[in-house]
């Protein structure tokens, strides 16, 4: 047992030190003002699409051809969300509650489409629309996205808030409704992409002769596996979950277990059919089927939603929102309904913590249905919007008028201030000629997000056709120093500055969008 808590001391250490180089990275951005780009993920997206080579996608490249020799090893031992994760199992052990993964067929398939969604995707489409890839590159900090260093580290995250939210639902919440690691198992993109290189590694848990499949290593696996069962028949494990935590490894009573190199899962040699498969009779195939539609419906219109939701947020939301919605159809229908080894209905009556269960549901999908009445008005004013401004003005009747009307519910049932809103009914305003509504409301969502320069722009617009030249050309600047590579901020605050009589500033700036421009037109071709 002794070699277990070694291990978990490791495992520990290395996701502290993760942590550690996060706080220390923009320790270094605050002193220095620039620093390395940060490592998300995520870029891969930029690279592919853009053609843009970042730190992130350097980062993600490495993990993934680690993958293929030495397994599943990241998201184990440098995850910072797993590690949030394993904390929340770990807390919620210590108040007596243990939540193992739940086991669902269909919507477990959901890292994979996500992926699939968020990597290829957008090349289909790119294809689908015959245009080519634009070619790798290096991006300057001037640009929106930058490649190696940067003096504006929050440009492409989230806000605190917004970061502390998705950290809590992602990291914490999500243990408790869908169990150990359940964003791991039903959220996760990149999580998807390591499992499917890790049946291409050598390196994989392995066991000895002495192993006697007593079962311990399964007991401790917080992933779900059938750690003994693999073990039986292959002498490995193979199944793609195995994040190498070594837990498996420390438990064993026999010293069984090693980590090792040899045959890949993918060439073990054995029929599919032996593969041990899991339990699948948690859900029916109907609950499985509206989980499914829960998923998908949700993280839907959860995503963007206020302008701030990020996507892996809103993929967290919807597989909370479809195991809640099953289990309230549960609480409706049965008899008897257990989470685990805790009763939520007994002889058709609630349990106290069914009845705590209940009300947190209702709570949830209250909030989710404001949230589908807030997205569904937007939707409703925007296609109007559309529709209208693709009209001449004299065939438009009273669609701007219906279409600020919707926008205008959407704005005032959000329940945070949200930039999006405002500046979508500024535009339906604008389409009445309304400019001073426009105007305020622009002005209103620049004060929310200030850090945006294409709102300062806009707001540029509208001031400089109500007259007020000096608040206009305050605008602008703004918009250049928030994005030095935004050419038309430049060109519009030089020919302001020229109609004010300074000649020599607007010069500079006209020139600087004239670059721009014509970096633009290069790197386009």
């Amino acid at each position: 047992m002794a070699r277990a808590h070694r291990y978990g001391r490791w495992r520990a250490a290395s996701l502290i030190l993760v942590h550690v180089l996060i706080v220390a990275h923009v320790v270094h951005w605050q002193l220095s003002g620039r620093t390395l780009a940060p490592l998300e993920l995520h870029e891969v997206m930029y690279t592919a699409e853009l053609g843009i080579v970042t730190a992130g996608f350097l980062f993600m490249a490495t993990a993934l051809v680690a993958t293929t020799i030495f397994g599943r090893f990241f998201c184990g031992w440098a995850c910072h969300l797993l590690a949030l994760q394993d904390l929340a199992a770990w807390l919620l052990h210590r108040l007596g509650v243990r939540r193992k993964p739940i086991r669902a067929r269909w919507i477990a398939w959901a890292p994979i489409v996500v992926m699939f969604y968020m990597f290829a995707w957008p090349h289909l489409e790119r294809l689908a629309a015959g245009r080519p890839h634009p070619g790798f590159r290096i991006a300057g900090d001037e640009e929106a996205i930058a490649s190696f260093t940067t003096t504006d580290f929050w440009r492409n995250l989230p806000g605190p808030w917004v970061a502390i939210l998705t950290l809590s639902v992602c990291g914490g919440m999500i243990v408790w409704v869908l169990g150990s690691r359940g964003f791991c198992t039903f959220a996760c993109p990149y999580g998807a992409a390591f499992g499917l290189l890790d049946k291409f590694a050598v390196g994989r848990i392995r066991s000895t002769d002495a192993c006697r499949q007593c079962g311990t290593c399964t007991k401790v696996c917080t992933s779900g596996i059938q750690v003994h069962e693999h073990l039986r028949l292959y002498g490995t494990v193979v199944d793609p979950r195995c994040i190498k935590d070594m837990d498996c490894i420390g438990s064993c009573p026999h010293d069984a277990l090693y980590y090792g190199f040899g045959a890949p899962a993918l060439f073990t040699g054995r029929r599919a059919t032996e593969l041990p498969r899991r339990r699948t009779d948690d859900f029916s195939w109907r609950e499985e089927l509206a989980m499914v539609v829960t998923f998908l419906v949700v993280a839907s219109f959860v995503r963007g939603l206020y302008g701030v939701v990020p996507f892996l947020l809103s993929v967290a939301v919807g597989a909370i929102a479809a195991f809640a919605a099953v289990l309230v159809g549960r609480l409706w229908r049965d008899h008897e309904v257990k989470v685990g080894r805790f009763s939520l209905k007994s002889l058709d009556t609630l349990t106290r913590r069914g009845r705590w269960v209940a009300v947190l549901a209702t709570l949830l999908f209250a909030l989710l249905g404001h949230s589908a009445a807030v997205r569904a008005a937007s939707w409703r004013g925007r296609s109007l919007f559309a529709e209208a401004s693709a009209l001449p003005p004299e065939e438009r009747g009273d669609l701007p008028r219906i279409a600020a009307s919707w926008l205008s519910r959407a704005d005032a049932w959000s329940l945070v201030q949200s930039a999006e809103a405002k500046v979508e009914l500024a535009w339906a305003m604008a389409l009445q000629g309304r400019q001073e509504s426009a105007l305020a409301l622009f002005q209103a969502a620049t004060s929310i997000a200030p850090h945006r320069a294409d709102l300062h722009y806009w707001t540029a617009g509208f001031l400089a056709r109500a007259g007020h030249r000096d608040e206009a050309m305050a605008c602008l600047q703004e918009v250049v120093r928030l994005d030095p590579s935004h050419a038309d901020g430049h060109e519009r605050l030089g020919r302001l500055l020229l109609v004010a009589g300074r000649e020599q500033e607007a010069d500079t700036q006209l020139e600087i969008a004239r670059q721009l421009h014509l970096h633009q037109k290069e790197t386009s071709r």
